[in-house]
């Protein structure tokens, strides 16, 4: 089924079973390039894919992080005379908001740089 629950260990409930996301224990080229997720690519390539075989959620894109992220900023932005709910979630989540931008223009870069050495 599509949304199924976690899979979980016997002995911890609140432990998954899935792998942990290889990103995160990756390097910058190998971010920048996708090279960590190779392993599971090739994997799919030669079998379906099971649940099983899906990584983990990232750590800071875990509900729990995200969250008590959240609440931070926006307790700090209501002592402001004008809070601004918006400016509380970019703050939380700045970080995540650069990598993506990052990420952006070098597949950008990526993307262009055929057309631009023609």
């Amino acid at each position: 089924p599509f949304h199924s629950p976690a899979m979980t260990s016997s002995d911890d409930p609140k432990k998954t079973l899935f792998p942990p996301y290889p990103e995160e224990s990756a390097n910058f080229f190998s971010r920048m390039i996708f090279w960590w997720i190779q392993d599971i690519l090739i994997k799919g390539s030669k079998s379906p894919l099971q649940e099983s075989d899906v990584f983990g959620c990232p750590t800071e894109l875990e509900s729990k992080t995200v969250t008590n992220r959240a609440h931070y900023y926006w307790a700090k932005e209501k002592r402001k005379k004008k809070p601004s709910l918006a400016r509380a979630l970019v703050k939380a989540n700045l970080r995540i908001l650069i990598k993506i931008l990052i990420q952006c223009v070098i597949e950008s870069i990526f993307l262009l740089a055929p057309t631009v050495l023609v």
